[in-house]
C-alpha cells in the first residue's frame, strides 16, 4: 500500500473519468469492507447518464473543485458514497434501490456547506451521514423510501 493510501483501497488519481452518452449507466461496484477512491475530474459531456454505486463498500469522491456532470444522476444503490465537497455531486442523487439502502456521507471539516442537489430516496431507503460541520440541503428531497439522518462527531 503506497504511503498515505488506505488499506484495502484502490485510488484512481490524475486521470479523467468520462461518462459516455452511448452508455447510459456506468457502474462502480465496491465490495464489502473495501474502499474505491476517485481523485479525478468526472464529466458527462452534456450526455444524460447515470453513475451507479453498487456493493456494500465505500466510494470516495475526493478532489478539490467541482465535477462537470450537469446531466448525470448519481445513484447510490447500495453502500456508501463519501464526498467532502458538495460540488462533487451531480444535480440529482438517488439513495437506495428497490430493496437495498444507500448512504451519502458528507465528510467536510473546514466549514458548513449547502447542497443544491435533488435527492430521491427509493423503496430500499437511504441515509444522510454528516461526519463534520454542517450540511444544508436546499434541493428537493423526495421518494418512497425511509430517510435517515445521522451525524458522527469526530474529534482529534
Amino acid at each position: 500500500v503506497p504511503t498515505g493510501a488506505r488499506a484495502n483501497s484502490i485510488s484512481l488519481g490524475n486521470a479523467e473519468f468520462a461518462l459516455d452518452g452511448a452508455i447510459t449507466t456506468s457502474i462502480i461496484r465496491v465490495a464489502a469492507d473495501q474502499t474505491f477512491e476517485v481523485q479525478s475530474y468526472i464529466q458527462d459531456g452534456n450526455a444524460t447518464a447515470t453513475l451507479a454505486k453498487t456493493g456494500t463498500g465505500t466510494l470516495v469522491l475526493n478532489k478539490s473543485g467541482e465535477n462537470d456532470y450537469s446531466h448525470t444522476t448519481i445513484a447510490i444503490r447500495e453502500g456508501t458514497l463519501d464526498a467532502w465537497n458538495t460540488g462533487l455531486l451531480s444535480p440529482n442523487v438517488t439513495l437506495g434501490d428497490t430493496s437495498t439502502s444507500g448512504t451519502y456521507r458528507f465528510n467536510k471539516a473546514d466549514g458548513a456547506s449547502t447542497s443544491t442537489s435533488n435527492f430521491t430516496v427509493n423503496a430500499g431507503g437511504g441515509s444522510f451521514n454528516v461526519v463534520a460541520d454542517a450540511l444544508t440541503i436546499s434541493g428537493i428531497l423526495s421518494g418512497s423510501g425511509n430517510q435517515y439522518f445521522g451525524s458522527v462527531n469526530s474529534t482529534a
